[in-house]
Order: structure tokens, then sequence, then C-alpha cells
């Protein structure tokens, strides 16, 4: 996710991280776990990640939304 760094050096430009992430996400280079991960890790060397949290609460909020759905329906198959 160094992509977000370079976005904070640019002045958070609207949206722009927001496609950044949908993309790698539809062209399956991150997975589910790996946006999670770097969503819940705490780091203070990036001071605008609060920023970029805020930008992709929408997507970050349907990734979870999918992914228990996903999970309900395995359990389901069992």
């Amino acid at each position: 996710m160094a992509y977000w760094c370079n976005w904070s050096r640019a002045g958070n430009p609207p949206n722009a991280l927001l496609r950044a992430f949908m993309a790698v996400y539809d062209l399956d280079i991150c997975d589910e776990e790996t946006i999670v991960r770097w969503k819940e890790e705490v780091n203070h060397a990036y001071p605008d990640k609060g920023k970029a949290l805020f930008q992709l609460n929408k997507f970050l909020n349907w990734l979870d939304q999918a992914e228990e759905e996903s999970d309900e329906e395995a359990g389901v198959r069992k």
C-alpha cells in the first residue's frame, strides 16, 4: 500500500486513493485480508493515514460486509 504515501505527498487528492484501492482489489493485486491488515496497522510514521481511512471508509465497510457474507455462505455449505 505504498501508493497512499505518494497520495499524501500529493496533497491528498480526492478519490485518487479510493480509485487506486478499488483497482488493486478488482484486479486481484491485493486481497481482502491484505487491505484489512493495512487498515488495522498502526504506524505513526504516516500521519495522513487517518485521512486515508476517512476517504476509504465506504470501500472498507463494503469490503468488511462482503467478507462477512462470504464467511456466512461458507458456513452454510459445510
